[in-house]
């Protein structure tokens, strides 16, 4: 399949030997495992693993691959020119509610295929060559950080924290721990992608039973205990925090 003409944007000088060798390791896993292809799924709330191997995320979602010569992006295709922006790799247009049929055909050269991230079953369900699976292998790989993602994991951090510490100021008898909720995820978006995970606020007797549930109608009363768990998403790197009020 041939790839759309595209503009060559250069990465950012600090981090192009990092996106190098984590490319290499994903081009080592091709031989390791007898591949002729990898493919590594990403939305905009789960793009780990692409991010970790070029710096980008999607807007809604995209596969990237691997082959012994090439890589590039599978992208929807009204959504290739923003990509352009953040890669200089090759970018191949596919058509999002096609999904399913634009995959077998991309994949129609190769015969091996190893998949990393949570790929839907919609989207594979008529790719007919054995699939690999290399996400447990993949994980010990995303541990390491260079200096730019321990500022955007910082950066993410630091949404949650003030939202918490705003928590602080907003904590009242009469508040319920839905409008407490509103409140929290209110903050967060105002300043973040959006939540890295379902809220948790939970109060008074239900902390027995456990600290990070769904938040319900039920008022704060006085001498509550409030545990409050959530997570911002920010420029793709997620943060998880928890806090208790007394």
């Amino acid at each position: 399949m041939a790839a759309s003409p595209s503009r060559r944007m250069p990465r950012p000088s600090a981090d192009s030997q990092v996106y190098a060798d984590r490319k290499a390791i994903l081009r080592s896993l091709l031989s390791e495992h007898g591949l002729d292809v990898i493919l590594a799924y990403a939305t905009n709330k789960q793009c780990s693993y692409v991010k970790w191997a070029t710096g980008s995320k999607p807007l809604l979602f995209h596969y990237y691959y691997v082959t012994k010569d090439e890589s590039g992006f599978l992208e929807i295709d009204y959504l290739t020119e923003t990509l352009r922006e953040q890669t200089d790799e090759v970018l191949i247009p596919v058509i999002e509610d096609l999904i399913e049929h634009e995959l077998p055909k991309f994949l129609k050269a190769f015969k091996a295929v190893g998949i990393i991230g949570n790929a839907p079953y919609a989207h594979l369900r008529n790719v007919r060559q054995p699939m690999t699976v290399l996400n447990d292998e993949m994980h010990e790989h995303l541990l390491p950080k260079s200096d730019r993602e321990i500022d955007g994991l910082a950066a993410s951090a630091k949404v949650a924290k003030r939202a918490l510490k705003n928590a602080g100021k907003w904590i009242r008898t009469g508040l319920s721990e839905k409008q407490l909720a509103e409140k929290l995820r209110a903050d967060i978006l105002s300043d973040a992608e959006d939540l890295s995970f379902p809220m948790g606020v939970t109060t008074g007797p239900r902390i027995k039973d456990t600290t990070a549930s769904f938040p319900t109608p039920r008022k704060i009363t006085a001498k509550d205990i409030v545990c409050i768990d959530l997570g911002s998403i920010k420029n793709g790197f997620a943060s998880d925090s928890t806090r208790m009020y007394f």
